[in-house]
């Protein structure tokens, strides 16, 4: 077998498990059902327990591990071997933005330059360093960025949602207009498929959340970027691909090109979505990798491959150049941000807001901020749809925190 249709065979063999651990991740959520019954939480909670990123953060900010955290761990063994295969294999929201990267259009006069590194792929690695420091003095803002939570309160609050009320729409004007095709009346197919989402799938009548709105729009504008350059987000801003590439500097499985197979064609440029320079012998970042093996695949004279080496030697790899003045200005932000969030008399307890009543069983409010990390499990698991998103009811610092919306759904 010839490195290319290796490769080739490796990146099918990645589309599947992609697909397969989105579609995990999204049978999770919808096991989180609104019917009052209790959940395995053990499941329900997986890919937060596989998060290192949420494991550093809560530690930080509580110094105290839950037991089901600690299989994040093994996310970090994995990255040390492999390297980012995390961001590249597994992570939904990643799938979601490689599949939306698809519809960029290829033919572009300056599809090159799409995929040159860009010095502002560091942002993530300088916001990873302001969270943790606002983590260190308690303040929880991990869950705004790591993708697992983005994805599931964007699914669970703002997406869903909308697919359901659209549906419940949908077949009530076929209901009422009772349309035909030709001699078949429509609502003989549209009210099994309705009795289906709403048995099977929704399992009660449509929630609704406050500030649904924003979050689907945040949620939008992320995929949306991807038309822009490919995998954005990944690039530029998620601080768990920034974590992940700290740990895979030296992986074991790292990138051998051979230059006098090279053909300077960039082809494999062109097909890295991480703009990690495989076109470039002795100047690849694996720290940017996704090791998704679309650069093998892409090389016609079989240039390129993936092979295992001994993680103490240093790879012949390009640096990052974190500048130590801008890391320094990034842990400074975050101490500082984790100031001035903390300065408000709520946060002091020296103020009440009497609109903001936590879920029941909470931690008094300072505990509770420095745990949640705003993924909106419990908001999908409300049987009364009573438990909403925050916007500053809880100020900055518990920003998409739930709350209870007595107007709109009771706690029994």
């Amino acid at each position: 077998m010839t490195r290319r249709s290796k490769g080739r065979r490796l990146v099918w063999i990645r589309r599947i498990v992609q697909a397969a651990t989105l579609a995990l991740f999204v049978a999770l959520l919808l096991a989180t059902r609104q019917t009052g019954e209790p959940a395995d939480r053990g499941w329900i909670t997986l890919f937060f327990a596989i998060d290192p990123l949420i494991l550093l953060a809560t530690f930080l900010s509580t110094h105290s591990l839950a037991g089901l955290s600690l299989l994040a761990l093994a996310t970090v063994g994995i990255t040390l071997l492999l390297g980012r295969v995390f961001c590249g294999w597994i992570c939904p929201f990643g799938t979601l933005h490689s599949a939306a990267s698809w519809f960029r259009s290829r033919k572009s006069a300056g599809r090159r330059l799409l995929h040159a590194f860009s010095r502002w792929q560091r942002a993530k690695f300088y916001l990873l360093f302001a969270l943790v420091a606002m983590a260190l003095l308690g303040v929880h803002w991990i869950g705004l960025f790591d993708p697992a939570s983005v994805l599931y309160r964007s699914l669970a609050t703002s997406f869903l949602p909308s697919v359901q009320h659209a549906i419940e729409d949908g077949a009530t004007s076929a209901y009422r207009s009772d349309p035909r095709l030709g001699p078949l009346p429509l609502v003989k197919i549209t009210e099994p498929a309705y009795r289906f989402f709403r048995d099977r799938i929704f399992f009660s009548s449509g929630p609704v959340f406050v500030g649904g709105g924003l979050i689907l729009f945040v949620f939008f504008a992320a995929i949306v970027l991807n038309l822009y350059r490919p995998r954005f987000w990944c690039r530029y801003v998620c601080p768990l691909g920034a974590l992940l590439g700290l740990c895979a500097k030296r992986s074991s499985l790292r990138l051998v090109a051979t230059e006098n197979e090279c053909g300077n064609c960039n082809l494999c440029a062109i097909a890295c979505p991480a703009a990690a320079q495989p076109e470039k012998p002795g100047e690849w970042l694996p720290a940017e990798c996704f090791g998704c093996w679309n650069c093998v695949a892409s090389c016609e004279r079989g240039g390129l491959d993936f092979r295992f080496e001994r993680p103490w030697r240093a790879p012949a790899a390009g640096s990052l150049d974190l500048a130590r003045r801008a890391t320094l200005s990034a842990l400074l932000a975050g101490v500082a941000g984790a100031m001035l969030l903390r300065a408000t008399p709520q946060a002091r307890a020296r103020a009440y807001n009497p609109e903001l009543i936590r879920p029941p069983g909470a931690l008094p409010e300072r505990g509770f901020l420095q745990r949640c990390i705003q993924c909106g499990i419990c908001m999908k698991a409300c049987p009364t749809n009573g438990l909403h998103p925050t916007a500053l009811e809880a100020g900055l610092d518990g920003l998409w925190t739930p709350m209870l919306v007595a107007r709109i759904g009771y706690c029994d």
